[in-house]
């Protein structure tokens, strides 16, 4: 799941277990470096 934080300045790239109520941040990004896709 990806969030736009900041008015889509910066992005947010989670795992989130719903079972488990639990949300792992993968990746926090300006919105040029997700572009680039070098987290991929």
């Amino acid at each position: 799941m990806v969030f736009n934080v900041a008015g889509n300045k910066y992005r947010i790239i989670t795992i989130i277990q719903y079972q488990a109520a639990l949300v792992i941040v993968q990746h926090a990004l300006t919105h040029e470096e997700y572009s680039r896709g070098g987290w991929k």
